[in-house]
C-alpha cells in the first residue's frame, strides 16, 4: 500500500489507542522492528518452517468482523460480520502468534 495511507492509518490507529498486531510470512527484519516500536504495535514473524511459504491473502479482525483480501489482480475483499466466526479466527490469530518470534 502507499507509504502516506500506511502512515495516515497508523497515526489514526495510535491517536485512538487501537492496538495492532502483524504476523509475517517473510519481512525485513529492520521494517519488522520498525513496525514493533510504533505504539499499540506488535510485530512477528513466523518460523522458519513456514517462512518459505508465501500468502496473497491478508486477514483481518476487528471486533465481529473478518476482512479476507486476496491480493491478486483484481483484488477483492470479504466481509464477514459474525462473532463466532470473528472469535474462532481470533483464536486460530493466537495459536500463530504464540508460535511466533519476536524481532529484537
Amino acid at each position: 500500500l502507499n507509504d502516506r495511507l500506511m502512515h495516515s492509518f497508523h497515526l489514526e490507529r495510535i491517536k485512538k489507542h487501537i492496538e495492532l498486531k502483524l504476523l509475517f510470512y517473510k519481512f525485513p527484519e529492520e521494517e519488522i522492528k520498525t513496525l514493533s516500536n510504533l505504539k499499540f504495535t506488535e510485530a512477528r514473524l513466523l518460523p522458519k518452517t513456514q517462512q518459505s511459504k508465501t500468502s496473497q491473502i491478508t486477514q483481518i479482525v476487528c471486533g465481529d468482523y473478518v476482512y479476507i483480501t486476496l491480493w491478486i489482480h483484481p483484488v477483492r475483499t470479504i466481509v464477514i460480520e459474525n462473532d463466532i466466526i470473528a472469535k474462532e479466527y481470533l483464536d486460530l490469530y493466537n495459536i500463530l502468534w504464540n508460535n511466533s518470534q519476536k524481532v529484537v
